[in-house]
């Protein structure tokens, strides 16, 4: 089963408008943000948000935070005749070192 991709809540007023359609339904919450194909916690934080706002405050504006997916390291070999040896840049220079001691010997 692949999970549906539901869509953000896209600013202050894409909320308002679900909210206030919301408000007028019988539907669960669950229910509703299912049949509008929106994500119920985006919608969900700018209902808890939207409530805290002060009357003739600032309006609240919401920043999602994502990680961005981190690239791989780069990755290095050194061939010296048969012998391979790959590292990536977190790998210690200091261990290199050894490690192509080791190699230098064999």
């Amino acid at each position: 089963m692949v999970a549906e991709t539901k869509r953000k809540v896209q600013g202050r007023d894409d909320a308002v408008a679900l909210l206030e359609e919301f408000a007028e339904t019988d539907l669960e919450f669950k229910d509703f943000c299912g049949m509008k194909g929106v994500d119920g916690r985006s919608l969900q934080c700018w209902r808890t948000n939207l409530a805290r706002q002060q009357p003739g405050g600032q309006p609240v504006r919401m920043v999602e935070l994502v990680s961005k997916a981190q690239q791989p390291p780069a990755r290095y070999r050194v061939h010296v005749d048969d012998w391979v040896v790959e590292v990536d840049d977190t790998f210690q220079s200091e261990t290199l070192a050894r490690l192509l001691e080791v190699v230098a010997s064999c």
